[in-house]
């Protein structure tokens, strides 16, 4: 199970979206620490997912359902937040920012992307029925490890590559992808 985790939380993580372009640029701008703070954000909220769905605990998730529309303003407008600071940001504005920023950050951005609870979900029940709930949590802290693994790797290597991309580039970036996601959860919302 641990190591069925472990390829699957790497493989979720691996895909290089909003977050991925998050940890890049915190990576080339303060270095591989920051960059794997904001991807250990990340692999936090991925393991509260993953308890939430191996607990069962999607009844009390589904009570948000009322709130959700609200939920969803709530993470468009913090995406548009985080995007205009990535977009006027300048590299020695980015040294300012704390690990603890930018671990909590990420670790909200995640949190508030449904999609990230609906993987979870799928993930949990591509496990055998007959399996221990002490088999499940093993499995989530294997997918915890996966991801954690994952953005340790990205961090490294995007750290390296500092000499050779310009931050302000990737911060440009950034802040597009960040402000390409808060829209289309916007358009979702109102579709």
């Amino acid at each position: 199970m641990l190591l069925t985790g472990l390829m699957m939380g790497f493989a979720v993580a691996a895909p290089v979206g909003p977050i991925g372009v998050l940890c890049i640029s915190h990576s080339l701008n303060r270095g591989w620490r920051s960059g794997w703070l904001a991807g250990m954000g990340a692999a936090t909220a991925d393991l509260l997912y993953g308890l939430a769905a191996v607990l069962g605990l999607s009844l009390l998730l589904s009570q948000l359902q009322p709130y959700h529309d609200i939920l969803r303003f709530i993470g468009v407008a913090f995406l548009l937040y985080l995007a205009w600071g990535f977009w006027r940001q300048n590299h020695s504005d980015a040294a300012k920012v704390s690990g603890q920023r930018i671990y909590f950050s990420t670790f909200l951005l995640t949190l508030l992307n449904p999609a990230t609870f609906l993987s979870f979900m799928a993930m949990v029940t591509a496990l055998p029925a007959d399996a221990f709930a002490d088999q499940k949590l093993v499995f989530v802290l294997g997918v915890f490890l996966g991801s954690a693994a994952w953005w340790l790797v990205l961090a490294t290597l995007a750290s390296k590559w500092s000499g050779r991309i310009q931050a302000a580039i990737i911060n440009k970036l950034a802040a597009l992808a960040l402000s390409f996601l808060a829209l289309t959860l916007l358009w979702l919302g109102l579709g």
